[in-house]
Order: C-alpha cells, then sequence, then structure tokens
C-alpha cells in the first residue's frame, strides 16, 4: 500500500472544488469591497488600477471598474508628468491586450483602449492598426474589432482608398467576411461620389460592386454575406414626405389627407387649413386612423369650421415645416357633392418597387439574368430565389407576378421553417398588384376575395374605399383594417379571424359578414361594439355559448344573423 498514489473519490473532488470556488469567492468580495471603499473614499491612485487589474484579468467584461480606471487615469493625467503618464498608458495598452486574449470581443476592453489612445500624450496610431490587423487575423468578422479599426483610421487619416483595398483583400480571403462588406458600403460614396444617382455612387462603380457580389454568390451561393451586400447595392428610394390623396366629406363634416409614408404631424410637420383664402387653424385638432398623434400615413380633422365642408368653398390643405416653411400646398375647388376625393398622386402611379430598389432598369434586367442562370445551377439556393423575386417584384410586378408566385412556392418547399414569412410576401405583392391594376377604376370597391391572403399590407390605399371583399383567403387577425375610414360594407366570410383588433375605429361601417370563421369565443367581437352605424352583422356558420346575451348588451343598434347550432337548438337573431 506504500508508495500508492491514493486517487481521490467523486465526492473528495467536488469537495475539492467547492473548496476553491469559496477561496475564490472570498477573494473577489474582499477585492471588490475593498476597490468599492477607494472608489467611494475618492482615491485614485496607482493601487486603484492594481486592485481592479487582479479582476479584470479575469473578468475583462466588468464595466463598473472600467470606469474606475478611467476616473484614475484623468486624475493622474493632471498629477504626473507627462513621460511618466505616458509610460502609465503604454503599460494600460498591454493590460489591455491581454484582456482581449481572455474575451476578443469585451466590449469594455475595446471601448476602454479608444479612451486611453485618446487620453495618451504621444498615440502610436500605427501600432494600433497593426494590432487591429493582428486580431483580424484570428477572427475576420470580428465586429468589436472593426468598429476599433475604424476609430483608428479616422484619427490617423488613413485614406479612404487604403481602407477599401483592405476590405477587398478581406473579402478575397473569405467571401464569408459580413464586417468587410459592411464596412465596403461606408467606404464606397467617400471615393465614388455622385450626388445625382440614387445611391451616391458612380455607374461604373455599381457594376464594378455588382460584378464582385456575383463572383461571390456564385462561389458559395449559400453565403448570406455576399447576397445582403448586393440588395444593399440596388438600393431603396428615400421618398420625401407629400401629399397624396385628399378627401372631404360634408356629413359628417370630416378632412382626410393620406400621405405618400407614415409622419408624426406636430414632429416636423403640420397641416394648415385655409377656408376660402381665410386661415382657419382655430380648433383644429388632426388625429389619425387610431384617433393617436402617432405616426400615420392617414390624417383626419373631423368638424370643422361649419363652412369648412360646404360645397360652395374652396378648401386649401398645407404642409408646413415647424419653423412656417411651406413644404406642399393643395387646393380642392368649389364642389356639389356631399363628398370629393382629390389624388395628388394617383395610386396606379405608387411605385411600390421604390422600396425595392433604385437601380436603372438594364440594371435590374442584368442582375435578374444573372441571378436566374445560377438558379438553373443551384435550383434549391433560397438566397437566389429571395433575389429573384425581389428583381422581378422591382422591373415589372404585374408581368412577372405568375412567375414570382412560382419562386415562392420554391421557396417553401426548399426553406419550410419560414413558410409563415413567404406565404406573408405572397400576400404583399398580390395586394400591391392589385391595387396598381384597379386604381385606375372610377370606384370605391376593392376586391381582395379567394387570394389567399395571410396578412393585409398597404391599408392605407384602402382608406377611401366604401366596399371592400376579403372574404375567402386565410386571415386571422383584421389588424391593418383601421385605415379603412370610409368602409360601409366588410366581407371577411371564410377566414380565420380570431381577433378584430382596428374595427373599434370604423365610424362608417354598415355591413359586415363574419361568416364561417369558426369564431368561438365572444371577447372577439368587443370591438364592434364602438361601430355605431352598424347595421347588419352576419354570424353564420360559427359557434357561439351567449351570443343572445352578448348581442342585447352590446350590439342591440344591429341586426345579427346567425344560423349555427347553439345550446342544442338553431337560433336566429
Amino acid at each position: 500500500m506504500h508508495g500508492r498514489l491514493k486517487v481521490k473519490t467523486t465526492a473528495e473532488q467536488q469537495e475539492a472544488k467547492r473548496k476553491e470556488r469559496e477561496k475564490k469567492v472570498k477573494i473577489y468580495t474582499e477585492l471588490t469591497n475593498k476597490i468599492v471603499q477607494k472608489r467611494g473614499d475618492g482615491h485614485y491612485d496607482i493601487e486603484a488600477l492594481s486592485l481592479t487589474s487582479k479582476i479584470l484579468a479575469q473578468n475583462p467584461d466588468v464595466y463598473s471598474l472600467w470606469n474606475y480606471r478611467k476616473e484614475t487615469f484623468r486624475y493622474l493625467q493632471k498629477q504626473l508628468p507627462t513621460e511618466e503618464f505616458q509610460t502609465l498608458c503604454n503599460g494600460e495598452l498591454s493590460f489591455l491586450e491581454s484582456c482581449l486574449r481572455m474575451n476578443p470581443k469585451s466590449y469594455g476592453s475595446w471601448e476602454h483602449r479608444c479612451f486611453i489612445m485618446k487620453t495618451s500624450p504621444d498615440p502610436d496610431w500605427k501600432m494600433e492598426l497593426h494590432l487591429c490587423n493582428k486580431y483580424l487575423e484570428y477572427d475576420e468578422r470580428n465586429f468589436h474589432c472593426w468598429d476599433y479599426r475604424r476609430f483608428v483610421v479616422k484619427q490617423s487619416k488613413v485614406s479612404a482608398e487604403d481602407e477599401l483595398k483592405f476590405t477587398t483583400d478581406k473579402i478575397s480571403t473569405n467571401f464569408s467576411n459580413y464586417s468587410s462588406w459592411h464596412y465596403r458600403s461606408k467606404l464606397l460614396p467617400l471615393i465614388y461620389p455622385d450626388p445625382s444617382h440614387p445611391m451616391g455612387l458612380q455607374e461604373q462603380c455599381l457594376h464594378n460592386e455588382f460584378e464582385l457580389a456575383q463572383n461571390a454568390f456564385f462561389t458559395d451561393p449559400n453565403d448570406q454575406s455576399a447576397w445582403l451586400y448586393h440588395r444593399w447595392l440596388l438600393g431603396r428610394r428615400n421618398l420625401t414626405l407629400g401629399i397624396q390623396s385628399i378627401y372631404i366629406k360634408q356629413s359628417p363634416r370630416t378632412i382626410m389627407v393620406l400621405l405618400n409614408k407614415a409622419a408624426k404631424i406636430c414632429d416636423k410637420f403640420e397641416f394648415s387649413l385655409s377656408v376660402n383664402g381665410t386661415l382657419n387653424d382655430q380648433d383644429t385638432k388632426w388625429v389619425n386612423h387610431r384617433n393617436t398623434t402617432e405616426a400615420s400615413h392617414l390624417w383626419i380633422l373631423k368638424e370643422p369650421s361649419p363652412h369648412g365642408c360646404d360645397s360652395n368653398v374652396s378648401i386649401e390643405i398645407s404642409l408646413v415645416t415647424q419653423d412656417g416653411r411651406e413644404h406642399e400646398k393643395h387646393v380642392c375647388e368649389k364642389f356639389g357633392q356631399s363628398e370629393t376625393l382629390k389624388e395628388i398622386v394617383p395610386v396606379s402611379n405608387i411605385l411600390f418597387s421604390c422600396e425595392l430598389s433604385t437601380a436603372t432598369t438594364d440594371v435590374l434586367k442584368q442582375e435578374l439574368e444573372s441571378c436566374q442562370q445560377l438558379d438553373e445551377l443551384e435550383p434549391e439556393n433560397k438566397w437566389t430565389l429571395l433575389t429573384i423575386i425581389l428583381l422581378m417584384r422591382a422591373l415589372e410586378p404585374v408581368r412577372y407576378e405568375q412567375d414570382a408566385m412560382h419562386c415562392i412556392q420554391k421557396l417553401i418547399k426548399v426553406d419550410p421553417c419560414r413558410t409563415n414569412y413567404y406565404e406573408d410576401q405572397r400576400s404583399r405583392f398580390i395586394i400591391e398588384n392589385v391595387i396598381k391594376t384597379t386604381a385606375n377604376q372610377q370606384n370605391q370597391e376593392l376586391n381582395l376575395s379567394n387570394k389567399s391572403l395571410t396578412i393585409l399590407y398597404h391599408t392605407q390605399h384602402m382608406a377611401f374605399c366604401t366596399h371592400i371583399d376579403l372574404s375567402h383567403n386565410k386571415l386571422t387577425t383584421t389588424k391593418g383594417c383601421d385605415y379603412m375610414r370610409c368602409v360601409k360594407t366588410l366581407n371577411l366570410e371564410g377566414n380565420q379571424i380570431q381577433s378584430l383588433d382596428g374595427l373599434q375605429h370604423l365610424e362608417l361601417l354598415e355591413d359586415l359578414s363574419l361568416k364561417d370563421n369558426n369564431i368561438k369565443m365572444l371577447d372577439v367581437l368587443k370591438p364592434l361594439k364602438n361601430c355605431k352605424s352598424l347595421k347588419l352583422l352576419d354570424m353564420t356558420g360559427n359557434s357561439w355559448c351567449d351570443l343572445e346575451t352578448f348581442c342585447k348588451n352590446f350590439l342591440s343598434h344591429c341586426k345579427v344573423r346567425t344560423e349555427c347550432f347553439v345550446a342544442g337548438k338553431n337560433t336566429g337573431h
């Protein structure tokens, strides 16, 4: 038995670990208490740096300790000679390197390094740039290091051209370097600016970048970095806020203004109302489609001045900046109808593709052709299919509708985990096409029935429709319907509605069909309590337990039609 090493049992090992943990906790607690005491007493000295370094060397993510070190350095900067303080800063940079070796993605370490470099009397920016290169060799996607590199480059006056070459080298080494692609998007407008181009880039530069992105995703179609950069190259147009339509109704007196993008009035802009040339802004409170003042496409003025909506006056609506400058003005001349709709920008001219791309048609066609070639080589690549759909929507959405729908069906098979997203996008494209193709018809009816819609998009463009058919789709909610402020007849038959949120704002709604939605909870109907104009509610084909009482208490002002089986008998209201 003598001379043989004793093997510890599991229980003994656990006890040893427990004691080791207790020892570390005790040391950590004592150190922390001492540091807190020193900071509370206002002691900013070398000992403070020594104490905090013992903890930060093991855990560099304790922000309070880095802040204490900053306070100490600010104090010592005033107390020590310049050379001595520079030596202290150099030592701190060495300490920070050891912390970064412990955790290369430590927010606190990188941020504190920025502080030291800005505080140091004689910072060595060239050495810092070398440090960034070294860490990006370890991990070229360390975005903390990329952020720090941008800081160093700005301070050391490195040219944008040199940095662009650096990103090119990194991308050539690894196409999956998203940080390099992103940095590239910031550098190009500085090197190849073109204010006349929507992207702010010279045309030849764009062509070169498209070629670079194509080389990347033809090499590795499954890597998303190049695809996302390609999406940035296609660009998105930034719409200037403007009035799209003005709707005036005499009874009840109402003025509605539809903007081309959501905005918060009284934030940067406000409306100015004039009647027959006389400013009439007293007691005018504009609210949005939900009767609040949050950002919205639709703004409503109820009960303007007694003459504000008469048929023998002219209404002038102006969009005015907060400093009083007139941004846009439109006049609705004398009219003799109960309601008037003036389209400033016809819906048929709404370019939904402005949300998709600013690239020229020729560029879009070339990119579409390239992606279709890649699709032949990689028929099950989701990024290729997504980009093909995007390009089709940007080019001719109506012409390519069937092709886009086919691509979406392929996407659902290729990427079933995102089926709901793809079906929602399909709904979006269908609604856009219907709005574009029916916009020129001189009526206020919109038919979106039997489209397999799963969600509603662009409902702001339905604001002035009086009859809307959404029957026989796959809708589960009426989210977005609160924009339909002029609707009188709304058909939601044959959906899967479980929420009527938004319908409480439809003050003119008279006829609502919820037939065959399998609604079982009466709480779903509660938003209808505020629909005071509602005359007919069709609830046929839904399961209820106490519909009669609910209708008596909350919907006594309208006729409810139902032929469902309730409590063992057929009932009808």
